[in-house]
């Protein structure tokens, strides 16, 4: 095996396409700690960000690791209807992803340990750095495997929307809990459930024969799609209304702006109405590639108004 083909291996099953999933909570996060600090501190951000990526190649490799079987029932159902699967297509062996995602794990572990320990005295850093990890070996890993027994979509939602973010605002600002910041992230929250609850539709199928239990297979299609609509519509506004309300003048303006993104992928969502059903792959691969859209324009534009109004207040 050549390098440039192992390489490429390694790439494939690093799914570089999920990464914003973890990403964008990571980069709203830091902002809004910026926001309550007025100035980034760079060596957190610079190897909290490599700390995260890091991460984010664990949990990958790690959840096909977890997610074989189901994956080689989805291959075998549907041969032309998914891309290739890193462990059924044998693309990487199950044990190189094994020691893969244990090695980048330790990896961001260690750094997020030696942050707690040398920089701004962030006590609670290892404390989130577990929190982190047994969320992650709750919903993956052997005995609880929660992601197979129909609460994977609100662990998801409670370490991407909320912990995450809520982390790297610590790490930031030293701040544990500031209301105005965290009902900036409840809505964010809120669109990582819808986002949760999507990932189930094009493995519908194969879900259940595998014996995995998500909102899909629980309950269809169909009514999955309504309740991610009412969760999505509902929830969202109730929350974005709670934002604007106790935010101040800038990050009001902040949340407005960031809605364009939401509301416009949303209405593009709605069109595909009755399209993106049971083993409709390409439908639904539009159906969530707008969702994302939404979901991580609203994250980024509201980074972005606190990282600008960082850059004329200091430049």
């Amino acid at each position: 095996m050549d390098k440039k083909s192992f390489f490429s291996k390694w790439l494939y099953a690093s799914k570089l396409k999920s990464w914003p999933k973890i990403l964008v909570p990571f980069i709203l996060g830091n902002a809004l700690g910026i926001r309550i600090t007025e100035k980034p501190y760079w060596s957190l951000l610079l190897l909290g960000g490599v700390a995260t990526i890091l991460g984010t190649v664990f949990i990958v490799l790690m959840n096909d690791w977890g997610d074989q079987k189901v994956d080689k029932i989805k291959r075998e159902m549907f041969p032309d209807g998914c891309s290739p699967k890193t462990i059924p297509d044998n693309i990487l062996s199950a044990r190189a992803l094994l020691i893969g995602g244990i090695f980048a794990g330790t990896c961001s572990f260690s750094i997020i340990v030696y942050l707690g320990m040398t920089h701004l005295n962030r006590p609670l850093t290892s404390h989130f750095a577990l929190l982190s990890c047994l969320i992650f070996i709750i919903y993956t890993l052997p005995p609880v495997k929660l992601n197979y027994r129909g609460g994977g979509e609100f662990l998801e939602t409670l370490g991407v929307g909320l912990i995450l973010p809520l982390f790297m605002v610590y790490l930031q600002s030293g701040v544990l809990i500031e209301t105005s910041t965290l009902f900036l992230l409840i809505p964010y929250a809120i669109f990582s459930l819808t986002s949760a609850i999507a990932s189930g539709f094009s493995d519908e199928e194969s879900d259940r024969a595998g014996g995995k239990h998500t909102f899909v297979t629980m309950m269809g299609n169909t009514k999955s799609h309504e309740v991610l609509n009412i969760i999505f519509v509902l929830g969202g506004a109730v929350s974005l209304i709670l934002a604007l309300w106790l935010a101040d003048y800038v990050m009001q303006f902040g949340v407005l702006v960031a809605q364009i993104p939401l509301w416009i992928n949303y209405f593009k969502m709605r069109r595909l109405k009755g399209k993106a059903v049971t083993n409709a792959f390409k439908e639904q691969a539009i159906f969530k590639n707008y969702l994302h859209q939404s979901i991580w324009g609203y994250g980024l534009i509201l980074s972005g108004v606190v990282i600008l109004k960082w850059m004329i207040l200091y430049f």
